[in-house]
């Protein structure tokens, strides 16, 4: 997945299918140059892409659905703890969801 920011674009890695917190993410200096390094290193062609919903504010930059720190609205981020915006309320995640993930 690539997100673009104000210091260049993400390239977002996954080790599952499924919506999550990526594995590894590296920095490029735009969109254009990430697209690129995806080529070269996966394969991915141009319009190879789909287009998701812009991110909310506030939100993990490496999750599709939108999905925040807990309390970090509050200005009392507890790290590890993710909290997912489902039919307008903010639902906390349970822990075993993010332990599926596979180990590196």
């Amino acid at each position: 997945m690539l997100c673009t920011a104000d210091e260049g674009c993400y390239i977002f890695l996954y080790k599952k299918l499924e919506d999550g917190p990526c594995a590894y993410d590296y920095l490029q200096e735009d969109i254009t140059t990430a697209k690129l390094q995806c080529s070269e290193d996966y394969g991915i062609s141009q319009d190879g892409w789909t287009q998701i919903a812009e991110m909310i504010p506030g939100c993990q930059q490496d999750w599709i659905e939108p999905v925040r720190v807990a309390g970090r609205s509050e200005g009392n981020p507890r790290w590890g703890e993710f909290e997912r915006l489902v039919n307008g309320e903010w639902s906390p995640i349970a822990t075993e969801q993010l332990d599926e993930r596979e180990p590196d």
